[in-house]
């Protein structure tokens, strides 16, 4: 069985998603010491999605700069997990 230490600052929400996946992988038998980094990479990018899809839901995907509209910066993290491939 692989333990697998959160990183720091984790939301509930990305903690209970992480701990989900670990236990099914472990379940399978799928998972090993090895696949640590990538889990980690992976809780570390869905918690940069959630922060970047509430900043979205908050503020909308036009904000104003100075005197124009322009698309939220958020718009590109949470295009960039929508892409990747799983």
């Amino acid at each position: 069985m692989v333990k697998f230490a959160m990183p720091d600052n984790l939301s509930d929400e990305t903690q209970k998603f992480i701990k989900d996946v670990v236990k099914e992988l472990n379940a399978r038998k799928a998972i090993q010491n090895i696949d640590l980094g990538a889990i980690r990479m992976l809780a570390t990018s869905y918690e940069m999605y959630l922060q970047a899809t509430e900043i979205l839901l908050e503020e909308g995907p036009v904000i104003q700069i100075k005197y124009e509209k322009a698309a939220n910066p958020a718009q590109n993290l949470s295009l960039i997990h929508i892409s990747e491939p799983t």
